[in-house]
């Protein structure tokens, strides 16, 4: 099995790691740090994948969990309350795939770890 760490940089660090699991998925540990004296809540996270013709196929399980958009080149948002529009999205463009944690509102959750299979 394979393992991939990386920490995404910005107001609020957040560690990612990527477990390749026996049968082939993926395993991905999400981790807020605050190592730069701010709190975060994980909404969500969206990427891109190496082969665009899998977005149709992909499936997400996790405890935390509470939507998933795959669509290749086509993914700003998952729901109303979880997007990458406006500064991120003018940026980078549209993403193949978001996975969105938790629920909208102050004081609904606060989740600072998770973890799920892809």
């Amino acid at each position: 099995m394979s393992t991939l760490s990386f920490t995404l940089g910005g107001h609020v660090n957040v560690s990612i790691t990527i477990t390749e699991q026996p049968d082939g998925s993926l395993k991905f540990d999400l981790m807020v740090l605050d190592d730069t004296g701010s709190i975060g809540d994980l909404n969500a996270i969206f990427f891109d994948l190496a082969d665009d013709s899998i977005a149709d196929g992909l499936t997400v399980t996790g405890d935390d969990v509470t939507g998933t958009k795959f669509k290749a080149d086509g993914v700003t948002k998952v729901d109303n309350f979880t997007n990458i529009n406006g500064e991120v999205a003018n940026e980078y463009g549209k993403f193949d795939s978001g996975v969105q944690f938790g629920t909208s509102g102050i004081g609904e959750d606060d989740i600072r770890e998770t973890s799920f299979i892809l």
